[in-house]
């Protein structure tokens, strides 16, 4: 005779809740379980984006992230430092390109070289004057020029809190319808490190500036035909009445 021919219907009425209530217990558990799942993996996703902002900040130096800023901030160096021509001044430096320049009166051609001590005083003079103007960016000290034969590196530092921090771009002058133009390689900032896709904005105030003032210093003795590269100089040709 079967066991559970002796239960009562009450016995069976109260053993069937039983069921019911662990089979909803159950549910509820997954449910909690699966809730948080979610959570966590939507803490996770919304933690990402918090993250990678904190590694940017401590990597550029701009704000000092706990441990991260320690482990993480490795601040670029320049290729070497160059001082600028003790005494002189961009104006000095431009009175003095006719006197030294290499004319040949049969064809034109005008050869110069600029120093990197001379970029460097012409870039300090034009950072100087930019630095009045209340749209410049950033305050930047002890700029500098180093010439290599890949590019241009244009160094400086900007006063933060308790370090300075340094900037760097180097880019590659180029000759586009007789004038120079240059073209962003890379640029760091503090000890980050971006490309050229990047490197664009922070381009236009500083690298563009140098630009600027470059063709205006030479539109006065010709149309820019060449410019070459060298390892603390550039050579630039020229052809007068271009």
């Amino acid at each position: 005779m079967p066991r559970n021919e002796n239960i009562s219907e009450e016995e069976r009425d109260e053993l069937k809740k039983e069921i019911k209530q662990e089979l909803r217990h159950e549910a509820a558990r997954r449910k909690l379980i699966s809730c948080g799942a979610c959570l966590v993996a939507e803490l996770v996703l919304l933690s990402i984006p918090v993250i990678f902002v904190l590694v940017v900040l401590a990597k550029t130096g701009l704000m000092t992230v706990p441990l991260l800023t320690g482990w993480l901030y490795e601040p670029v160096a320049p290729t070497r430092i160059v001082a600028p021509l003790a005494g002189s001044t961009m104006q000095d430096v431009l009175e003095s390109l006719p006197f030294r320049a290499d004319v040949d009166l049969q064809t034109g051609i005008v050869e110069l070289k600029l120093t990197e001590q001379e970029l460097t005083t012409i870039l300090r003079d034009t950072f100087d004057m930019l630095q009045e103007q209340e749209s410049f960016p950033l305050e930047v000290h002890s700029p500098q020029m180093a010439v290599t034969e890949q590019w241009f590196e244009m160094f400086a530092v900007a006063p933060r809190d308790d370090r300075e921090i340094p900037l760097r771009l180097r880019f590659v002058p180029e000759v586009q319808d007789g004038q120079f133009e240059f073209a962003p390689q890379e640029m760091s900032l503090g000890g980050l490190t971006v490309g050229e896709g990047l490197s664009g904005m922070m381009f236009t105030f500083f690298g563009g500036a140098l630009e600027d003032r470059l063709n205006e210093m030479f539109s006065g003795i010709g149309r820019l035909e060449e410019m070459r590269l060298e390892e603390g100089r550039i050579g630039i040709i020229l052809r007068s009445g271009g």
